[in-house]
Formats: structure tokens, C-alpha cells, sequence
């Protein structure tokens, strides 16, 4: 198998095909290369001081051109758009300390990216006359310094009542998204100080199909089964880590159900809620069920997949969490699921941050989440992940789109390492990559997904905007089936929103 370098001082990546776009500041090519590395060295201090997710600093004055071969007609909406070239190099990486999904609860940049990146803010219900009124009395309320500091010191049936109240606001349609902001900050506080999660987050009546999980990963095992006539899948992981830790790892998980739980695009698998069996230290994840299986299985079973339009979905789909300032962490194919029409969806995101932590297993890997082949080579030499090892993850991701196998899937572990960490190594060119969309245009962003140093990969946001897939390059996928989640939770199936009569005596709006 054929081995490329990639070393802090190269300039293009070693390949026997010329790259289809080049990289040009004041007129000059990849020669300039250190000269921009330069600039951004001197732009550091602005990339330190941003509060933005990462790639949202202002782009530099470099260009992009791509030219095409001779044979070759490129449509006009296909061109990587001239003014995102520079930030191919503005990589806004450096020093960048992520936040795990189990801590974002406590920043409010957290809540602001979700309804702002929002696509439909609520599943079910459109707002009424009535409800806009009463969900304007909630917010007005809570907006109260004095108030929101009461809210530690609730009965715990009032936090609780509070809180699903606040979950069946949010799962309101049309709301303004002013008072959403609130509702989803009272909502994160309350979660954090009473241990819970609003009850419509718990799924009753799994059924399972099948007498063996139909696959198993690092934090447990994954059944297919049945909730009120619709097919779901089941993550179930074990808590080994003693009784003393259950509450904390049950803690974590509520936050991550909140924020899970009002995620929203068509590339990310959507949460359906939390299941408990009868064991104290069991609890399952309930999500949609893919027939079509993870990424590398449905490329196994499929006549000339789409293998463009797949990678496009995936970038799509994390865009979407670095925006939210999450972290995926364990980014690989097998978590990469492809829906019935043939479209690919996020899954896990988060989870190895609940669970690589204090759950299932004890090994390193385990409590770091996320497996060596996929892993960027600071993760492999103990730092924890960060976007920027989202993003040598998703190139690796990527090679399985183009090429069907697991990364390095000729090498043991220690080999990987060894040729990752000690050698800079990084995978071949993929052996199908020829026959899908501007293949070397995927080429060049995956070698520089593969970068060693860190800071010099590129965001999300780059690779969106060297792709172009802002919505016109490629339809977007279907919206995900809303009245199925609705047989699921059951508070506003009637299409009412019952007013809770045990909420706190500050909220009683029903009396006004």
C-alpha cells in the first residue's frame, strides 16, 4: 500500500495528479504557502480572543481558483466561491478549547447557537393567539434575576413540573425565539440541580425484535425494537464503575438529553428519549432505527452508491454540532448511518463524553472515546478532542466514503500509531475517489484534514464554503418524521398543552 507524507513544511500533498483548484494570494500559488502561515501567526491573538465557533473569524484576503480540465464543464453553483479561499488557511484552530455536551450546559453560547441554527424550532403544535400569550407571561417571568435564582430552591416536584412545562413550550412552533432562549436556559439550570430530564423524554413500552443486539459497540449494545408502532433503535451501556458514580453519570446524561433533544437537521440522527429497564445502573438511548445500517455496511450492499452526495451529507451534518460548539469525539463510519432514502446522518455525537468517561470498560480508549484509525495524532498522544480532531476524523471518514474499507485496515493498532504519531503518515488516496465529483478537489481538502499540526486543518466552516454545499449545490434531505416522535411523547399528542397545577406559585400564569 502506497504512504504519503505530511509534514508542517509541505506545500502541496504528494500526489502523481494535478490539484483541481489552487490556492493564490496577490497573484502568487502554494508557493506563498508559508508566507500565509505567517499572516496567521500574526492573526493569533484574534483567534484566541473570539467567543465565536470555530471558522467563524474573518476570512483573509487569499483567493480561490479552481481550474478545469479540458474535459470537463463545471457548473456555475458547482465553483468553491471566490471569496472563502482564504479561509482554506484560516483555520481558527489554534489554542481552541472545546466544550463536551455534558459542559456546554453551563455556557450560554450553547443555547444561542441552537435556536439560531434551528430549522423548525418545534415538532408538533403551531403557535395560537392563546399559547403565544401564556408562553410570553413564562418568559417574562423567568426573565426575572430574582426568580431565576429561586429556581434553586424548589420542591423537587415543582423543578420537575417546571421543567416539563418548559420542554412542551419549546415543542411549540412559531414561538419567538427570544422567549425559546429562556425557556432552554431555565431548562439547562434545572436539569443541572435536581438530576432530571422532562418526562416526556422517557419512553415506555420497548418492545424488542430480536433476541441479539444487531451490533455492539465501545459502551454497549444496540437492539431493534418497537415503541407504539414505530421502529426505533436502542443504545444499551452498562455503568461499571460502582454505585458511588451512577448519579453522576445519570446527571450527565439528563444535560445531554436536553440538548439532544432540541437538535434539529436532517444529517443529525434525531434523539427520541431515554429508556430504563429494571436494573438500577441500566439506561438505553432511543433514536430512530436505520435499515440501511452504518456507513461502510450500506456501501457493501449497494450498487454505485452516491459517494459525493454522501460526503456531502456527513460535512453537513458536522458543520451543523461545531456550530453548536459540540464536539463529536468519536467520529467514525460506524457512526455514520444512511437513512431509507439513501441520505447520511450523524449519530452519537456527544455520547463518548457521557460514557468514555465513566462508562463501559476501563481501557484508555474506552475512557477517551473514539477508536485509533480514526483518531487525530494529538488524540493518539493523549489530548483530549477538539474540533480540530473532529476534523482529521472526518477526512478518515471520508477515505471510507471513497474508498469502502476501514482506515489503515492492513495494519495493527501500534502500526497506526506509529505511522500517524512518529512518521506523519497519512491513508492513501482512495481507490474510488476517481469516479465521484472533482476528486481532487475532495483529495487536497482531505490531505489538509490530515494536517499534523492541528491549527493548520480547516473548520467546518471552510469546508463548506470550499464545497459549497450551502443548500444549492445539492437538495437537502427530507425532515424528519415529526408525528413519529409525537406518538412517542405523549404530553402534546391531543393536541393541548396542559398547564402543570404543580408548578411553583411564580408561575402561575392560569390565575392572571
Amino acid at each position: 500500500m502506497r504512504y504519503q507524507y505530511l509534514n508542517s513544511s509541505a506545500t502541496v500533498p504528494l500526489s502523481s495528479q494535478q490539484d483541481d483548484f489552487s490556492i493564490s494570494s496577490a497573484g502568487s500559488g502554494l508557493s506563498k504557502l508559508p508566507t500565509v502561515r505567517k499572516w496567521l501567526k500574526a492573526k493569533k491573538s484574534k483567534f484566541l480572543s473570539s467567543s465565536s465557533p470555530p471558522g467563524d473569524g474573518a476570512s483573509n484576503t487569499a483567493s480561490l481558483s479552481r481550474p478545469t480540465q479540458d474535459n470537463e464543464t463545471v457548473p456555475e453553483h458547482e465553483e468553491p466561491p471566490i471569496n472563502g479561499a482564504g479561509t482554506l488557511f484560516d483555520m481558527g484552530y489554534a489554542e481552541t478549547i472545546p466544550v463536551s455536551l455534558t459542559d456546554v450546559s453551563k455556557d450560554e453560547a450553547i443555547v444561542d447557537a441552537l435556536l439560531d441554527a434551528s430549522r423548525e424550532p418545534g415538532p408538533w403544535h403551531i403557535l395560537d393567539a392563546s399559547t403565544g400569550e401564556l408562553a410570553k407571561k413564562v418568559a417574562t417571568i423567568l426573565s426575572k434575576s430574582e426568580i431565576y435564582d429561586q429556581l434553586s430552591d424548589l420542591p423537587v416536584i415543582q423543578a420537575q413540573s417546571t421543567l416539563d412545562f418548559l420542554q412542551d413550550l419549546l415543542d411549540i412552533r412559531g414561538l419567538p425565539l427570544s422567549y425559546k432562549r429562556t425557556f432552554l436556559k431555565t431548562s439547562l439550570r434545572l436539569s443541572r440541580v435536581y438530576d432530571c430530564v422532562p418526562r416526556c423524554f422517557t419512553i415506555g413500552g420497548f418492545k424488542k425484535m430480536d433476541n441479539h443486539p444487531f451490533a455492539r459497540g465501545h459502551f454497549g449494545d444496540l437492539w431493534r425494537g418497537e415503541v407504539e408502532e414505530t421502529q426505533v433503535a436502542v443504545k444499551q451501556g452498562r455503568i461499571y464503575t460502582g454505585e458511588n458514580n451512577v448519579k453522576k453519570v445519570l446527571r450527565k446524561m439528563t444535560r445531554e438529553a436536553i440538548i439532544w433533544g432540541q437538535c434539529d437537521h436532517p444529517n443529525v440522527l434525531p434523539f427520541y428519549g431515554i429508556y430504563r429497564d429494571s436494573a438500577p445502573s441500566s439506561y438505553c438511548l432511543v433514536s430512530p432505527f436505520m435499515a440501511n445500517g452504518p456507513l461502510r455496511q450500506y456501501l457493501s450492499n449497494v450498487d454505485n452508491p452516491d459517494r459525493h452526495r454522501l460526503a456531502l451529507d456527513i460535512t453537513r451534518g458536522m458543520n451543523y454540532l461545531h456550530k453548536l460548539f459540540i464536539v463529536h469525539g468519536d467520529l467514525k463510519g460506524d457512526n455514520i448511518l444512511i437513512t431509507d432514502d439513501h441520505r447520511a446522518v450523524i449519530a452519537d455525537f456527544g455520547i463518548s463524553f457521557v460514557m468514555g468517561v465513566t462508562i463501559v470498560g476501563t481501557s484508555s480508549e474506552s475512557r477517551k472515546g473514539g477508536t485509533v484509525r480514526w483518531q487525530a495524532p494529538e488524540v493518539l498522544n493523549a489530548n483530549p478532542n477538539s474540533f480540530s480532531a473532529d476534523v482529521y476524523s472526518l477526512a478518515c471518514v471520508y477515505f471510507e466514503v471513497f474508498d469502502g474499507t476501514m482506515p489503515w485496515s492492513d495494519l495493527t493498532d501500534g502500526a497506526v500509531i506509529m505511522n500517524v504519531c512518529f512518521h506523519n503518515k497519512h491513508l492513501p488516496r482512495p481507490r474510488y475517489l476517481a469516479e465521484t465529483k472533482f476528486p481532487n478537489l475532495w483529495w487536497t481538502l482531505m490531505v489538509r484534514c490530515w494536517a499534523y499540526e492541528s491549527s493548520h486543518r480547516p473548520t467546518l466552516r471552510t469546508l463548506m464554503e470550499c464545497l459549497h454545499v450551502r443548500g444549492d449545490t445539492l437538495p437537502p434531505p427530507p425532515k424528519w418524521d415529526k408525528p413519529d416522535l409525537a406518538r412517542l411523547r405523549g404530553p402534546l399528542v391531543q393536541g393541548k398543552l396542559d398547564i402543570p397545577s404543580d408548578l411553583p406559585p411564580f408561575l402561575n400564569v392560569e390565575g392572571d
